[in-house]
């Protein structure tokens, strides 16, 4: 379906005939807003994409927002060249066909990273809501371009390609040098990021999404529409970052107060129910020669919890130990 140009064809993008023109206005509106935030001095991160935004507040226009938006000239610079790289995706599958799968890249990565979000395991049910991890900018749409861009000539038998418009290397070693080059340069690697736009180019390169028609990317369209204005907080307020981080700190300052606020709450109740449900004596199943040392003693104390007869004795000393 998709046929590589040969290496001895190869030409720099500036003597190419033609202008993919998807390419040309993804790129024309990544630089637009980039100017147009800069210009207004506003903080990139009014617009970024994360679990509490999207899910909690409904502000669902985010995902098609966040991705169009960079944080620093070095991010947009990365991205564009990347984004110019892939145009030899458009030129194999033709500018609609292209369109239709950006945007449907941009949905799927924005569905793992709130899958993501909501099932990670490190992140319990009242620290989820509190969270601020958020993502903008083209980094991992460029990646899942990558994988189309680069494994789908490398199964073609190509055996160089061409990173950045300028360098030449080989087709396997591809993913390894833009992950270094980008972490190097912007002094903030992503992994996540790069790791789910991976997955998303994977899923291109093996077929998963053939049976995506364009009548399900109308439909998927539709379905955007409806979103943003059955959502919430669009358009945004546009800030400074001074502004961003002063908030960030007073919402984190707040979310600690009230953890603190709930933990005692909840201890109190759980040992009323264990009370409730256990009357006998603590005692019991306490195996011998337990013992707590005099920080965790004074720690339940205060917080309450009945503790054993046996277990109120002092730590022994390690030279005791040891003989």
């Amino acid at each position: 379906m998709l046929e590589a140009a040969d290496d001895a064809a190869w030409e720099p993008w500036w003597a190419e005939p033609s202008l993919p023109p998807v390419t040309a206005a993804l790129v024309t509106v990544l630089i637009a807003i980039t100017v147009f935030f800069n210009v207004l001095g506003a903080s990139v991160d009014m617009v970024a994409c994360s679990y509490k935004e999207v899910v909690q507040r409904r502000e669902f226009w985010r995902v098609l927002v966040a991705p169009l938006a960079h944080k620093d000239p070095i991010h947009l610079i990365v991205s564009v060249l990347l984004v110019w790289d892939s145009r030899d995706v458009e030129q194999w599958i033709g500018p609609a066909a292209y369109a239709r799968l950006v945007f449907h890249f941009v949905l799927i990565i924005a569905a793992l990273h709130l899958g993501y979000a909501h099932f990670d395991s490190s992140r319990g049910p009242g620290v989820r809501p509190s969270q601020t991890w958020s993502w903008h900018g083209m980094s991992a749409v460029v990646f899942a371009l990558l994988m189309a861009r680069f494994v789908l000539p490398y199964l073609e038998e190509t055996s160089q390609i061409t990173v950045m418009s300028f360098i030449r290397v080989p087709a396997p070693c591809v993913s390894a040098l833009v992950v270094i080059f980008y972490s190097a340069v912007a002094q903030r690697p992503v992994t996540m990021v790069h790791a789910i736009g991976t997955i998303a180019g994977v899923l291109f390169v093996v077929g998963a999404l053939d049976w995506i028609t364009p009548y399900l990317s109308f439909c998927a369209l539709q379905w955007c529409c409806v979103a943003f204005v059955a959502g919430r907080g669009f358009p945004p307020t546009l800030v400074s970052d001074e502004v961003v981080a002063q908030r960030r700190i007073e919402e984190g300052f707040a979310a600690q107060v009230q953890r603190r606020r709930r933990e005692p709450a909840q201890d109190e109740t759980a040992q009323h129910d264990e009370n409730a449900s256990a009357p006998e004596d603590l005692e019991a199943g306490v195996p011998a020669g337990a013992s707590v040392d005099d920080n965790e003693l004074d720690y339940l104390m205060e917080m309450r919890i009945d503790i054993p007869e046996r277990l109120r004795q002092p730590s022994r000393p390690p030279s005791e130990e040891r003989s």
